[in-house]
């Protein structure tokens, strides 16, 4: 198989997923001629014994000072099984960026911007009060 290609992936994104690695294999070199189960099976068997994982980069934010910023970031969890059945949670992640205290909110719809403001509120009387500014990673809702 494509060993070198495949390990190559790995060590720059050891995150990838094996479908994802399959995905990129075969946009470089076409079809391949081994079932998707076994190339899964030998790719997580790479990912065990020869990937290398890539340091995490981590720098303290040094001039925050307490009460003035919150980072917002939305996500998803899929196949969450909830009553016997297979569901989407929608997650709204609340971090005060001094102390890094944390809040989530979880909804069972997608999020639109009426519950994105009710989890606004609700994590702010989580923290005891507002932040001075909020930072978002996705500012579709934010802007709508």
């Amino acid at each position: 198989m494509h060993r070198t290609a495949i390990v190559d992936l790995l060590e720059r994104y050891p995150r990838l997923s094996a479908v994802k690695v399959l995905r990129k294999l075969r946009e470089a070199h076409g079809d391949l001629s081994v079932s998707d189960r076994s190339a899964r099976r030998y790719i997580k068997e790479l990912k065990e014994t020869v990937t290398l994982k890539q340091a995490r980069y981590y720098e303290p934010v040094v001039d925050m000072q307490p009460g003035v910023q919150c980072q917002v970031d939305g996500g998803e969890l899929r196949g969450v099984m909830i009553g016997g059945e297979e569901r989407t949670v929608y997650l709204m992640v609340f971090v005060l960026s001094y102390s890094r205290l944390l809040y989530v909110a979880a909804s069972p719809r997608p999020i639109d911007t009426a519950a994105l403001i009710g989890m606004h509120d609700a994590a702010f009387r989580a923290f005891g009060g507002r932040p001075q500014e909020c930072v978002y990673d996705q500012t579709r809702l934010v802007v709508l």
